[in-house]
């Protein structure tokens, strides 16, 4: 298993954020957001051999580019219309170029926002399933996988949206992105028995950190990962056990802790999650930072 973090997480300019990160031993970092004046979706031409440059030159390499622009999680679009489609298929084909260029083996988007007013129907989910085949294939030439990550607001929040997903007959390169707290956040408990089942052999990058839970067991807040509510280790057992030696990134959006869980006393608060989240997981994988 490889440690990942994502390089917009910390407050500072980019390539201090990559300094930064691998100053904590790591190896492998995620592009999103704050690339200087850009982020993955805009980033292109000159700017796109800078960001290369600076990744390679500290002997970093690039787990995935992880779009915010591709079925946005809310927003006034309208997923039936055309043009709308069109513009995601060019998005997607420049963010697989993209991904080509910095080597990363994967480009991260979203389902269709789920609806409002109704209830989800078997079209919805049908739609979202060809769409984003659709995507998948245009990723195909450039050899990157396409990983959709369930959040809440989409059609594919849970473990069993994900898994209805890939049971549609999806390409072989479009894959998932598991955010373990999401599906908590969404209402499902992602460590309860059976509930992984229907990802096995589908997951290519998981997301983590840490959360508290409500006194009915629902998700509270996030936390740090060692001092909160998300068995951990037994969830790195079930991937394990799943075959799975993929990216985990760490993602701890620290804003969301409570304010007795948040850090005093450093220089970046959110750098020592990071340095924490290492050393706790660590312990239940036996990986380095690589």
């Amino acid at each position: 298993m490889i440690f990942s973090a994502f390089t917009d997480i910390l407050s500072r300019p980019f390539e201090e954020a990559l300094d930064a990160l691998a100053g904590l031993g790591l190896t492998t970092i995620d592009l999103r957001s704050r690339i200087g004046e850009h982020n993955v979706d805009t980033l292109t031409g000159e700017a796109a051999k800078q960001v290369r440059s600076a990744v390679a030159s500290r002997g970093l390499k690039v787990g995935c580019v992880a779009s915010w622009g591709v079925n946005v999680l809310n927003g006034p679009y309208d997923p039936a219309d055309v043009a709308y489609r069109q513009a995601m298929r060019e998005r997607v084909t420049h963010l697989a170029e993209l991904a080509a260029m910095m080597d990363a083996p994967s480009v991260r988007v979203y389902s269709f926002k789920r609806p409002t007013g109704r209830a989800i129907g078997e079209a919805d989910r049908a739609d979202n399933a060809a769409f984003l085949s659709e995507l998948a294939e245009l990723c195909r030439p450039a050899g990157r996988t396409l990983i959709i990550e369930n959040e809440p607001p989409t059609l594919t929040s849970t473990c069993a949206e994900l898994g209805d997903l890939m049971r549609r007959g999806v390409p072989a390169n479009l894959k998932v992105n598991w955010d373990i707290v999401n599906g908590w956040r969404a209402g499902e408990v992602p460590w309860a028995q059976g509930v992984f089942d229907s990802l096995r052999g589908h997951v290519a990058q998981v997301h983590v950190k840490g959360a508290r839970a409500t006194p009915d067991g629902g998700f509270a807040s996030m936390a740090l990962p060692g001092h909160d509510d998300v068995p951990h280790e037994q969830l790195i057992r079930t991937l394990r056990e799943a075959g799975f030696d993929g990216v985990i990134t760490i993602d701890p959006h620290y804003p969301q802790f409570a304010p007795q869980d948040k850090l005093a006393g450093y220089d970046d608060s959110v750098l020592e999650v990071v340095r924490r989240t290492l050393a706790h997981l660590g312990r239940f994988t036996g990986a380095p930072h690589a």
